[in-house]
């Protein structure tokens, strides 16, 4: 299989993001399922790629670009979220986006020593997708599963 490359997410992914995010197979597995109109994800969008507690990468494979990952730090916590592009759904290629990022996230951190995912309950594709990039169960959390990457890097 042809490597993943992931590449820092800029402006100009702007309508491509929103168009994957709102595809209603893609919405079924997002903990907020809701319809994001422009204006809305703009006003995320801009916000994320300029804080420096937030790192998201578009992945591209055979010169496609079939998904995005987020690396969010918040008090001290990582959480890693991921959306793929919905005509490479399916594919199997989740897990490699979330491999990939995952340990070029912690590369570029040192200091990080774990990721956590909070996935829907219902959402099985993104759970074994999470599982066989190497995180592994914590917990339960309401609707959601706590799913968690123990950096081996350092």
């Amino acid at each position: 299989m042809e490597k993943i490359k992931l590449i820092k997410a800029r402006k100009h992914h702007l309508r491509i993001l929103w168009k994957w995010r709102n595809n209603p197979l893609i919405r079924k597995g997002c903990l907020n399922p809701e319809f994001v109109s422009l204006k809305n994800h703009k006003l995320w969008f801009f916000q994320k790629i300029k804080d420096p507690n937030i790192k998201i990468f578009i992945a591209k494979w055979k010169k496609n670009k079939i998904g995005v990952i987020r690396f969010e730090i918040k008090n001290k916590r990582v959480t890693a979220s991921i959306n793929l592009n919905p005509m490479f759904t399916g594919r199997h290629l989740g897990y490699s986006i979330i491999k990939a990022g995952t340990q070029k996230f912690l590369r570029a951190t040192k200091n990080k020593k774990s990721v956590s995912a909070i996935i829907k309950k219902s959402n099985i594709a993104s759970i074994k997708a999470f599982i066989k990039a190497g995180y592994v169960f914590k917990k339960v959390d309401n609707e959601n599963l706590i799913y968690q990457y123990q950096n081996t890097l350092n």
